[in-house]
């Protein structure tokens, strides 16, 4: 969960007081006539749609990209451009990042070969390389004007729209979706709004891992019955000699609650001190997508581990009464 909140705050970070997005986040996109106008809306400074595709960079594949107005790209979000402008973009040019730079060699001028569907092999020239990945997370920045010429049409992924100073960002935002009425595929959005937008996946994402918790934990729990009584079944003759020599039933039942406590302890710190490893590394390689802070929920943490020593309790109730009845004669004289 941290690294996913690391990576909104990160988003945020870079995101324009409003964003026009799909109406939906099943669809790929909106229709440029959406954005028709919105410039003319009082109060709005600057319109910048945003594409996103997919195609053979370098000959590898998987390869993606965004695509951006390099005329407003630089006044909506922070690309961090360390080397060359957004604004030669042009007709054959190519953003790429720094990561992606450093592993293929790439410096200012340099060829790159990207492979499209519709238009098929281009070569393109680095124009820039930027450090920054927040709103733009892909390796490689086109125009939008090359999307459409090597793509083929195409729609806006999404577009930012930042306010002029002084305007009241509310009544802008309402003259925007004013305008936008008759578009139905897109709506707009204030960065409260694409938060609470955004965290109603997340929430769905953790609550969908919570219940394969409850399930991991039923089953961790048939675990430990099973263990339990079958290691009262053979140790029968121990049992019975204990009892023997003095140890009352009260003293058997909280020897055998003890045992299931000490195995959920050590399955539930084992699997804590695990997860947080994974956290750790997972943060390391999220680094350069702007995830820099980790927050381990402490408190969290411990409240599960003293639910796994209450659920230990609760799963030797059955083996330690079994336990307990074990009849003192027939333990100690069976072979």
């Amino acid at each position: 969960m941290s690294c996913i909140s690391g990576m909104l705050r990160s988003l945020l970070a870079a995101l324009a007081p409003a964003c026009v997005v799909a109406a939906s986040a099943q669809a790929p996109g909106f229709s440029e006539a959406a954005l028709d106008g919105l410039q003319d809306v009082d109060g709005v400074e600057v319109v910048s749609a945003l594409g996103w595709g997919e195609a053979r960079f370098a000959g590898a594949s998987g390869g993606s990209y965004s695509a951006v107005d390099p005329a407003t790209a630089e006044s909506v979000m922070n690309l961090k451009v360390s080397e060359g402008s957004i604004r030669d973009l042009g007709k054959d040019g190519v953003l790429v990042s720094s990561s992606a730079a450093g592993a293929n060699g790439w410096e200012l001028g340099d060829k790159v070969s990207a492979e499209f569907a519709e238009s098929g092999r281009h070569a393109l020239h680095v124009v820039g390389v930027y450090d920054g990945k927040g709103w733009v997370t892909d390796d490689f920045v086109l125009s939008r004007s090359q999307q459409q010429a090597f793509a083929g049409p195409q729609l806006v992924s999404n577009a930012l729209v930042t306010i002029e100073a002084g305007a009241d960002k509310a009544e802008v935002q309402g003259a925007i979706a004013e305008a936008m009425d008759e578009n139905p595929d897109a709506k707009v959005l204030d960065r409260s709004q694409y938060e609470k937008e955004a965290s109603g996946f997340i929430d769905q994402l953790l609550t969908f891992m919570t219940v394969m918790l409850v399930f991991a934990v039923l089953i961790a729990l048939l675990g430990i019955v099973n263990t339990l009584a079958l290691s009262v079944f053979e140790r029968t003759r121990e049992l019975g000699m204990l009892r023997a020599i003095g140890m009352t039933r009260s003293q058997v039942r909280a020897m055998v609650r003890w045992e299931s406590v000490v195995i959920s302890l050590i399955g539930a710190l084992s699997g804590a001190a695990l997860g947080i490893g994974i956290g750790l590394a997972g943060s390391k390689s999220l680094q350069f997508w702007g995830v820099s802070n980790l927050s381990v929920p402490s408190v969290q943490v411990l409240v599960y581990v003293a639910l796994a020593a209450l659920a230990g309790v609760l799963a030797a109730i059955g083996p330690a009464r079994t336990a307990a009845k074990v009849d003192v004669l027939k333990a100690v004289v069976s072979d």
